[in-house]
């Protein structure tokens, strides 16, 4: 059990199994999501959604009150996103678009509504320096716009298997890092249940529906509940 200020969530390894406080859920229409992770600036929340195709990243607008679909995604977990420092942009790893078998980072500007590949690899992170750090192929880490590996290639790896490479986002060069790709473990017991906002007065939580698929489990929904403050 998490205990906050007003009331406290019930945490379980399928999710959250009560709020005690007043929710209500963030996405309507029988939605499959999860992983709910907040921008810096609190105004978006991106998650993963799920349906027969396969996973998707999405970025819900609290101004505006509705989510778009960013696009497919080959991560099931929160290595699969990762927004920027300034909470303007997320990073997240997408399919393969060339051909050759390797994944994709693409960058989705919130501003815009936009997203454009940027490297080849998986698992981004944002670093506070604006690059983003990621887990790249063996070979030709950069994913050039014509899809040509002769002028898309800026290093070599110096081994087998796939290592760490930084990203710089403003011009696209791609730079190999001399140690092994690692993935950004998350400290909470309950990674990617649930997600406090910047402010620390809104708590986005995952949950599971009463509902059951036959031979399995309830979907999985995101909720929005408020922290109330003690008189």
């Amino acid at each position: 059990m998490l205990a906050l200020a007003g009331g406290a969530l019930i945490v379980a390894a399928g999710g959250v199994r009560a709020a005690l406080f007043p929710s209500d859920r963030l996405l309507v229409g029988g939605l499959d999501a999860s992983t709910p992770v907040w921008s810096s600036t609190g105004g978006h929340l991106a998650f993963l959604l799920h349906d027969s195709l396969g996973a998707h990243v999405g970025v819900y607008d609290f101004a505006r009150g509705t989510h778009r679909v960013v696009g497919d995604t080959t991560g099931s977990d929160a290595g699969a996103f990762s927004w920027s420092p300034d909470g303007t942009r997320l990073a997240w790893a997408g399919p393969d678009v060339t051909g050759d078998g390797r994944g994709a980072i693409n960058v989705y500007d919130v501003a815009t509504g936009e997203s454009k590949p940027v490297a080849a690899g998986s698992s981004p992170r944002w670093k506070s320096d604006g690059s983003i750090l990621a887990e790249c192929g063996p070979d030709h880490p950069l994913f050039a716009a014509d899809s040509d590996e002769a002028d898309g290639a800026t290093a070599e790896s110096g081994g087998e298997g796939a290592g760490s490479c930084r990203i710089d986002v403003a011009t696209g060069e791609v730079s190999r890092i001399d140690a092994p790709a690692q993935r950004v473990s998350n400290e909470s017991p309950f990674p990617s249940r649930f997600a406090v906002s910047p402010d620390g007065k809104r708590i986005a939580y995952e949950t599971l529906t009463d509902g059951k698929k036959p031979g399995g489990l309830g979907k999985r929904e995101i909720w929005l509940t408020i922290r109330q403050e003690r008189p």
